[in-house]
């Protein structure tokens, strides 16, 4: 039999452990919607009442805890996140979100319908798929990474201004479906070839310009070319 004394020792030393603190070792069982979450690297982020707040040197490979429903501006900025699974309870990634962090991976489910501006700004992504749920895509979302693909999602229908400005983009398939490409969203970028489709109704301004297009098919729905759309590309046939 358990003395009273060793009972005592035991809730003693339960009820210094935080209620959530959550393990390091299982980051995919993460469901709190309140407290300190350890990172698999090292340091924690925060969430209060579902709002994940911040981080505190958060390191490594993330699976954000189911009980988010949603983030602050900047939430991972300038973090050590390599890569961020997004849970399907979140349905925007807000502004500035993991700008400036060494995320070389990300996961964007199902269910997203907003991903903010500067919200992937010169991250370490090489490839992202953008998914049909996304309607709504910030200037400047993904400029100055390290992508060289991206699959955009059929929800999007304005590829906005900057938003692959100065990445070593190589492919990229625009879907039928986007109205609008504006000025500079791909300016700076690899690509050798683009396919404008014909639902495209607007083009603006300096959208492919420096890159490294050697062919570019335009679809009937555009009706006025505008100057500079293809500037600096020298080889363009």
């Amino acid at each position: 039999m358990i003395g009273t004394a060793a009972l005592s020792g035991l809730m003693l030393t339960a009820s210094l452990v935080p209620p959530h603190a959550v393990s390091a070792e299982a980051p995919l069982l993460v469901t709190t919607s309140d407290g300190i979450i350890n990172c698999p690297g090292g340091g924690t982020y925060t969430i209060e009442a579902g709002v994940i707040t911040g981080n505190t040197g958060c390191t490594g490979e993330v699976s954000l805890s189911s009980g988010a429903t949603s983030m602050s501006t900047g939430a991972f900025s300038n973090s050590a996140v390599t890569s961020v699974t997004i849970p399907s309870s979140i349905t925007t990634i807000p502004a500035s979100a993991f700008s400036g962090s060494a995320l070389t991976s990300v996961t964007i489910p199902e269910g997203v319908l907003t991903i903010g501006g500067n919200a992937f700004l010169e991250t370490q992504l090489t490839s992202v798929v953008i998914p049909d749920s996304v309607t709504s895509l910030g200037f400047y979302a993904f400029s100055r990474s390290q992508l060289t693909s991206v699959t955009i999602g059929s929800g999007i229908t304005e590829i906005p201004y900057g938003a692959f400005l100065a990445s070593p983009l190589t492919s990229v398939t625009i879907p039928e479906g986007v109205l609008t490409i504006e000025g500079f969203a791909f300016t700076g970028t690899r690509l050798t070839t683009v396919v404008i489709p014909n639902s495209v109704t607007s083009l603006q301004d300096s959208a492919f310009s420096y890159s490294q297009l050697t062919s570019a098919t335009i679809g009937s729905g555009v009706t006025v070319i505008p100057q500079g759309i293809f500037a600096g590309n020298s080889a363009l046939s």
